[in-house]
């Protein structure tokens, strides 16, 4: 017969082996992706009242009429850190049609450091259009990426069309932050990648009830170091312009993950513009 000391001991190696086995559970469904079901096994969930609150937004930032004739920008604008005395410029080249692709400068005299940003598996996944000046053939697409969320900031209209018009983005209704009014309508916009290789980004974003213009969003973007976890940005429009036909942000306060915050100003943006291969040429960071 087992002396009680033996039956307490094996009683105890029990109980911990079930606690270690339901820790590691709790701690994979912790760290898996937000939906297990395979990529094209279900179309993405759009949610008619959450279709309607960006179609209103886009009508107060002019329209699917207006959006729907841009193609791509080059914004202009300097870039200032919360307690900084002085700003940086920069210039931003956006093109979203084809291959989406985008370049981030620091406005430094020689044109960098600067980020290539390449949607999809490059050139060949699309033909490229007139506006799209074809990427060198030795170019490899890095990092591959979502475009939604590399416009909301700085042009919200164009990335509420793109999303609107492109079935692989699910759309639903968010609840609002607590720091919102009451009777906030938000949005939860996230694209449903047909590969695995393409970054996810989840957004959410608010309008205003009275204008329904955009006036917070927070971005869920993925670690590339660490693919179990999500860093977050979070973005405030402050005010917004008329630059042709449609809306812009004037000023944008932007938070990145380390909590770093700075306000962004918006001076010039031109549609439409005739990219060259230069335009989106150099090493990505």
């Amino acid at each position: 017969m087992q002396s009680a000391f033996t039956k307490s001991m094996w009683f105890l190696r029990v109980f911990s082996i079930g606690i270690l086995l339901s820790a590691s559970g709790v701690a994979a469904l912790a760290q898996a992706p937000a939906s297990s079901a395979s990529p094209g096994s279900q179309p993405p969930v759009r949610d008619a009242g959450a279709m309607t609150i960006i179609k209103a937004a886009l009508n107060a930032m002019g329209g699917n009429a207006g959006w729907s004739g841009l193609h791509g920008a080059i914004t202009n604008g300097s870039s200032a850190r919360n307690g900084d005395t002085t700003s940086t410029a920069f210039t931003w080249s956006d093109d979203w049609t084809g291959e989406a692709r985008i370049r981030r400068d620091n406005g430094s005299s020689n044109g960098g450091p600067h980020r290539l940003y390449v949607q999809g598996a490059g050139p060949q996944a699309s033909a490229p259009s007139p506006s799209s000046a074809a990427t060198s053939s030795n170019t490899t697409p890095r990092p591959h990426f979502d475009n939604v969320p590399a416009l909301i900031a700085h042009l919200p209209g164009a990335a509420l069309f793109l999303a609107l018009h492109n079935p692989a983005y699910a759309i639903t209704i968010s609840a609002p932050p607590r720091s919102a009014p009451p009777n906030t309508p938000c949005v939860r916009i996230r694209r449903t990648p047909a590969t695995t290789a393409l970054r996810v980004d989840d957004i959410s974003i608010c309008f205003s009830a009275a204008t329904s213009l955009p006036v917070s969003a927070s971005v869920s973007l993925p670690n590339l170091f660490h693919p179990n976890f999500r860093l977050l940005e979070t973005i405030q429009y402050d005010q917004f312009q008329q630059v042709g036909p449609v809306l812009v942000p004037q000023q944008v306060s932007v938070t990145n993950p380390q909590k770093q915050a700075k306000t962004i100003t918006i001076t010039s943006t031109s549609w439409n513009p005739a990219f060259t291969n230069s335009t989106f040429s150099g090493a990505s960071q």
